[in-house]
């Protein structure tokens, strides 16, 4: 269903070698989560982030585009290893929501909310994935 995931991010980063594409979750209105190995690295490095796309390859859609002010890589990431693979994107202007916009940020749980740990018994037809296709979001 079109726009059902409004927190979902097409996110392009971009070095001396050329650009890639990753998914991330807009968490506030400045900040978008994504994974570390999609940090661009090196000299000239940036990016930006696209939202309010259903699919990315149908250019009629109304997409706002974003420049990425700024990185923040988990203090601990390992790029080898993929460990820690988590960083933050802080935008140079807040994202476009609104009462009429197609995004929002990811709903979070109140700060209240005990959630228990991690099982290995989780129930995996509960959980659901958004995932970053070639084809779009």
């Amino acid at each position: 269903m079109p726009h059902s995931w409004p927190w979902q991010t097409y996110i392009v980063s971009c070095q001396q070698d050329g650009c890639m594409t990753c998914g991330g979750t807009l968490i506030s209105p400045y900040w978008v989560l994504t994974a570390g190995h999609c940090v661009p690295t090196g000299y000239g490095a940036q990016g930006y982030a696209l939202f309010g796309a259903h699919k990315i390859s149908e250019k009629k859609e109304h997409i706002d585009s974003i420049d990425i002010r700024e990185f923040v890589v988990h203090p601990s990431y390992e790029r080898r290893i993929l460990k820690h693979d988590i960083a933050l994107a802080r935008l140079v202007k807040p994202a476009p929501m609104g009462d009429l916009s197609q995004v929002r940020p990811i709903c979070m749980p109140d700060s209240s909310i005990c959630l228990p740990e991690a099982q290995e018994s989780i129930d995996k037809k509960k959980l659901v994935v958004c995932c970053l296709k070639r084809t779009g979001l």
